[in-house]
């Protein structure tokens, strides 16, 4: 065992052995990772301005690569003429692309028709995985995208915090039956109302959709009403998070409590100024007479199991977190960096952070 485990080892450090995930900072540090030809997942975050001889000598060394699976870009402001490069080389590779994450890098409708060339392509059309969160896209740009998915193999489309409204859902509804498309998160576009939504849910019931997010979008507490019959009447379970909404009490609840407020009686008088002031005076004697630790409910071994459960392939990291002493408490405080030195792999990263956000909205805690 030891000897497979030794072997193992070398094969990792041998030259021309394969990594995944490569973190960068620099346009000139990512075209000298894309030249060594040995990498499989590329992230380039918080770069600063890079110059023209930068931009080209980046798109020379991608377009040659061959072992380049994901490619995320985040946090670094990107040229307009850019765009138009990126999707150029993109399409001209030989080697498919299953990831593309381009992250407040100031794409607007414009950039994703410049990305365009790539979706159409036969190498574009590998694409497994996009994700165009956090920039400045509005209707025509999801309306591009749309139109690439009848011949595309795209799994997951995040268009996270853009200017996307009612018109760009609307095509992508229409799109989505001839796509494959099983994951749609439109989280945070205002302008997105219930009646797009809910051409979306109809639409998933003849498709591979299995979860819609629209999350602090412009639904109204009846359409969001609407929407959840609706989800209830699917023949198939889509899954349809619809948390941070514009929700409003009924207008007679809300009349009742002000008719109410007016009244008030003696014993709501000595409520208010006797016994809750006496109760909160007794909790706080109590808790500094006798003190007590609070044991977490989420233990490390209960986390082990937790981690296992996500996925198969994330079972190794249970007994690293559980070294490092990563209980429930902690682990919902856990930054980006935090799971970056835990966590190499860039796929399984992100997984985790999303298993933890689910988290912080449910019971297991």
């Amino acid at each position: 065992l030891l000897l497979l485990l030794l072997l193992a080892v070398l094969s990792l450090l041998a030259p021309g052995a394969v990594a995944y995930g490569c973190d960068t900072h620099s346009f000139v540090s990512a075209t000298a990772v894309l030249e060594e030809n040995t990498c499989q997942g590329l992230e380039l975050g918080h770069a600063a301005a890079p110059s023209e001889k930068d931009l080209e000598e980046f798109a020379a060394a991608l377009r040659h690569n061959t072992q380049l699976r994901h490619l995320e870009i985040e946090n670094t402001a990107i040229p307009e003429h850019f765009f138009h490069t990126l999707g150029e080389v993109l399409s001209q590779r030989t080697a498919p692309l299953h990831s593309l994450e381009l992250n407040r890098v100031g794409m607007d409708e414009q950039g994703v028709l410049a990305l365009g060339v790539f979706l159409h392509s036969e190498v574009g059309r590998a694409l497994r995985k996009m994700d165009l969160s956090h920039n400045s896209i509005a209707d025509r740009g999801l309306e591009e995208i749309a139109k690439t998915l009848a011949n595309s193999m795209l799994h997951e489309l995040e268009v996270e915090d853009n200017q996307i409204g009612n018109v760009g859902v609307e095509e992508l509804a229409r799109a989505v039956s001839d796509s494959k498309l099983r994951e749609i998160d439109l989280n945070y576009n205002r302008g997105i109302t219930e009646d797009a939504v809910l051409l979306l849910l109809q639409a998933s019931e003849s498709s591979t959709l299995t979860e819609i997010d629209v999350k602090g979008c412009g639904l109204s507490p009846d359409g969001a009403r609407r929407l959840l019959q609706k989800q209830a009447a699917l023949t198939r379970h889509v899954k349809l998070d619809l948390d941070k909404n514009l929700v409003r009490r009924p207008l007679d609840k809300v009349s009742r409590r002000k008719n109410k407020a007016k009244d008030w009686t003696e014993s709501d008088v000595v409520c208010l100024f006797f016994i809750f002031p006496l109760a909160y005076s007794l909790c706080s004697l109590c808790f500094l007479c006798f003190p007590f630790k609070v044991t977490p409910l989420f233990p490390s071994s209960q986390q082990q199991i937790w981690v296992r459960n996500i996925h198969p392939s994330l079972a190794s990291y249970a007994p690293l977190f559980e070294d490092n002493g990563i209980t429930g408490d902690v682990l919902v405080r856990l930054t980006d960096d935090d799971l970056r030195d835990l966590v190499p792999n860039p796929v399984h990263r992100k997984r985790l952070a999303s298993e933890i956000r689910g988290l912080l909205t449910s019971d297991e805690l």
